[in-house]
């Protein structure tokens, strides 16, 4: 059962009713508690704190700017409540990720500032991208074909990840094999059948250009899928080109207005 209340401007959405004094706590004191786990370059922050009995993950969004903060103020919903809300329908149909517990959100006339998402810590996990970069000892040719054809089961579930990179994906060892689990859901698509497959291997783009690792990929998803390899791979190559298209494009548009920070502070100085 969900439960929503305020303190003071908050709004906190909660599965654990019990947790709410807790998660309000946090929230209130979020910089002089815990441990951070990781901090995007100054946008995002996630912080492993104690709730209770339990250790969570706490994911504190960095404050949008004038125009976005309106957006998602008024017409979109944040990050952290889509991650919440992408979880919880993750969840329900059957695909793991680290279990969510509640968002929260300060919004001021329209206008988003602050905003949390709770979920619960996955201890004794390792990344893709740790595999790929050699951090953890692991066949890398086996992981690879597990996760392609746990991939492939998303997409015959009408599941894309649209941020599926290879730190977006939590793996952990069993005696059977690898498990999965998705992490940064806020950007998801949900379709009601199954996605054709030379349109599904689009999603993989992001995930490595190490030309071994691509091969297993799609070899791979060509005999789960019994789509021809040549098929797949055409398309593959143009998301992964596309992909680097738009990251040069970003880093040069974050360099121009950088540098015109800059040029403007020496003006002035």
């Amino acid at each position: 059962m969900l439960q929503s209340s305020k303190r003071s401007d908050f709004k906190i959405i909660t599965i654990n009713p019990e947790k709410q004094e807790g998660i309000e706590q946090i929230i209130t004191a979020f910089d002089q508690q815990g441990s951070v786990f990781k901090n995007f370059y100054k946008r995002n922050t996630l912080k492993t704190i104690a709730l209770y009995e339990e250790t969570v993950m706490v994911k504190s969004f960095k404050v949008p700017g004038l125009f976005k903060r309106y957006i998602y103020g008024s017409f979109r919903k944040s990050k952290a409540r889509r991650s919440y809300e992408n979880s919880v329908k993750l969840a329900q149909l059957g695909i793991r990720v680290p279990a969510p517990i509640a968002y929260a959100e300060r919004i001021v006339k329209g206008q988003l500032y602050e905003s949390f998402y709770f979920s619960k810590f996955e201890n004794k996990t390792f990344t893709v991208h740790d595999v790929l970069l050699k951090k953890v000892e692991i066949d890398q040719v086996k992981l690879l074909q597990a996760f392609t054809a746990y991939t492939y089961q998303l997409h015959q579930k009408g599941i894309l990840h649209l941020d599926l990179t290879p730190g977006n994906i939590l793996v952990s060892a069993t005696d059977s094999g690898f498990e999965f689990s998705l992490v940064d859901v806020n950007r998801m698509k949900f379709q009601n059948r199954a996605i054709p497959p030379a349109r599904a291997i689009e999603n993989l783009g992001r995930l490595t250009e190490l030309p071994d690792a691509v091969k297993v990929i799609l070899d791979t998803y060509s005999e789960v899928s019994k789509t021809p390899r040549e098929i797949l791979q055409q398309r593959f190559e143009s998301s992964v080109r596309c992909y680097q298209g738009y990251r040069k494009l970003k880093a040069k548009v974050k360099g121009f207005f950088k540098n015109k920070k800059l040029h403007t502070v020496t003006s002035l100085n």
